[in-house]
Formats: C-alpha cells, structure tokens, sequence
C-alpha cells in the first residue's frame, strides 16, 4: 500500500512515523495488561495513581514518550494526512504484542479484524490526499475546534459512565480518539513554532510560551486518563479500534480547517473515501462482536467467562461455586 501526498513521497516522515507506530504498539499493549489488573473502582485519578506504581505500565509509558518524540518528528516533517494512517499500523502491531505478553497464540480473527480496521483509514486518507499547508495557520480554526472536540470527548465519557462494561470501553476510547486527534493538530503547531516554521505557528515569544502547547499538555493528560479507562473496562480489542477510527479522522478535519489541507472532493476519491469509512465501520464492529461473545478453546471444559485476562482468573462466583461442590461432596 502507499502512502502519499501531494508531491514526493517524505521518507523521514514514513520512517519516523512507523517507528513510532510500533512504540505506540508496545506502550499500549503494556499499558492495558495494567490497567486492567488494577482496581475496578478506581476513578481515573486514583487509577493513574495505582498504575504508577506498576513497573510495566511505567515501561508503557517510557516506550509511549519515545513513540510520541517520533511522532513529533513525524508530523514536523510531513503532512498529517501521510503521518496519521501510518500510526493507525500501532492497532495491528499491537494485538500480537499482546498476545505474546499473555504467552497465547494470536488470534487470527482479531487480526483480520484489526487488518481491516487500519486498512481501511488508509484508504480513506490516502483518498482525501489533502494539498499541504500553504500560509499562515487559522487561530480561530483551531480554537474553535479544540473547544468543539473536548465538548464532544466530555459528552462521550459522561454519557457512558454508568453503561456496561463494553459500552464504557467504546466511550472511553472513542473520546481519547478525539483528544488524541486534537493533540496530533496542536503537536504540529508546537514543533513548527520550535523550528520557526509557518509563521512561527501562530505564537509569538519562545516556543515554550506557545499557546498550542499549553493546550496540548492538558489535552494530552486528559486523553491519556481516559485511555486507561477505556483499558480498564474492556479488552484491548474493543477500545483501541474506535480510538484509532476517531484519531485520525479529527486530525485530519485539524489539518483541513486550520492548516488549509483540502481533502480531494472528486467523485471517485469519495467513492474511496467512503469505501475506507465501510472497511473502519465494519472492522470495528467485527472486533467488537468478537469480544461480546465466549470464544472456546481446546481442552477440558471451561466456564463461559471469556478467556481474555482481566487479572485473576478465578471469579468470586467460582470460587462459590467450588465451595457448595466440595461441602456436598463431603456430606
């Protein structure tokens, strides 16, 4: 698959981009195994407290910051457009990292689900091929859209707070999608105003008093809590698909409204376009399904609990349910 914009293809770009496609991959496989033995309670503060007393999920977070440092490099160097599909590979690299950590061989309908996620937002940007930036960067653009996705992110988390399980993993991800594609937006912004590129992006002074890093930091903070969330009451597979939907698609309406790149508007390119919109839908929907129902296993039979890991494996209602076999039994 390529992966183009207009003009020349950015190795740097590409290269720095999967490399911390990768990172990504890692830090998140890493970061959900913790989060999701730690306890059901905990509310995001005092879950992010708990985690940082976990050595691998520290390990997740180190990877993550090196993943993050490609990233800026990545998007300082190329078109959001050609960067941000090419992060979407972390939601493949990422299940058979996961897998290898719970020593399991990878699920290939997971895979393929998480195959069709990712190709189709490549197909979709790859489709757009917005035109680079050109001038100086829309301040009232990104102001308002900075303020319309953390409004939308709010509604997202609240609206499933006291939902299911699986409902609150969509919700949680679904909103750190939207914060992570607005961080992606001001991330470029913050390493332009650091080279001194596009009008310095918008700030005046030294970089460090660049109102898009200021944003980006509480934003960033934010999305990372929810993530966590998000990890801590669903499977992997369930939250990090719609996390990666919704992430490069805001940051691709960031680069359209802010930094002038137009997505192509010829029939067949939104043909494609909403081609990739089907695959995204329809390999969410597959991981999703997946994880709503029992998958069996070989061996000797088994409870219906599903057999990803959510800490100890042995459920109070085992555990009763031994008891009351083993008190008859000596009756």
């Amino acid at each position: 698959m390529c992966f183009l914009a207009s003009g020349d293809v950015n190795t740097l770009a590409i290269g720095a981009a999967l490399a911390a496609a990768g990172g990504f991959a890692v830090s998140t496989a890493l970061q959900q195994r913790s989060a999701q033995a730690a306890p059901a309670t905990a509310g995001s503060v005092r879950l992010l407290a708990h985690l940082s007393r976990r050595p691998a999920w520290l390990a997740g977070m180190t990877a993550g910051a090196g993943a993050f440092a490609l990233h800026g490099l990545a998007v300082r160097t190329g078109a959001l457009a050609l960067v941000q599909p090419l992060l979407v590979c972390g939601v493949v690299f990422a299940l058979p990292v996961r897998a290898a950590l719970d020593r399991r061989p990878p699920a290939l309908g997971e895979l393929g689900s998480a195959a069709i996620t990712a190709g189709g937002i490549a197909v979709f940007v790859v489709a757009a091929d917005p035109t680079p930036m050109t001038g100086r960067p829309a301040t009232s653009g990104a102001l308002a859209l900075v303020g319309l996705g953390s409004l939308l992110a709010l509604l997202l988390a609240h609206g499933v707070h006291r939902g299911s399980g699986l409902a609150r993993g969509l919700g949680y991800g679904a909103a750190a999608g939207v914060l992570f594609g607005l961080v992606a937006g001001l991330l470029k912004l913050t390493v332009l105003s650091i080279g001194g590129g596009a009008g310095a992006a918008m700030s005046s002074g030294s970089w460090w008093s660049s109102w898009s890093l200021w944003l980006l930091v509480p934003l960033g903070a934010t999305g990372l809590a929810l993530n966590q969330r998000a990890y801590q009451q669903a499977p992997l597979s369930v939250s990090m698909p719609v996390l990666n939907v919704l992430e490069p698609l805001v940051a691709i309406a960031f680069g359209a409204v802010v930094l002038g790149e137009r997505p192509a508007l010829a029939g067949h390119a939104l043909l494609a376009e909403g081609l990739g919109l089907g695959l995204m839908a329809l390999g969410v929907y597959r991981l999703a399904r997946a994880e709503a129902r029992p998958s069996p296993l070989p061996g000797p039979p088994r409870t219906t609990r599903r057999p990803e890991a959510f800490g100890d494996p042995k459920t109070p209602g085992d555990a009763a349910l031994r008891h009351a076999l083993t008190t008859r039994s000596n009756a």
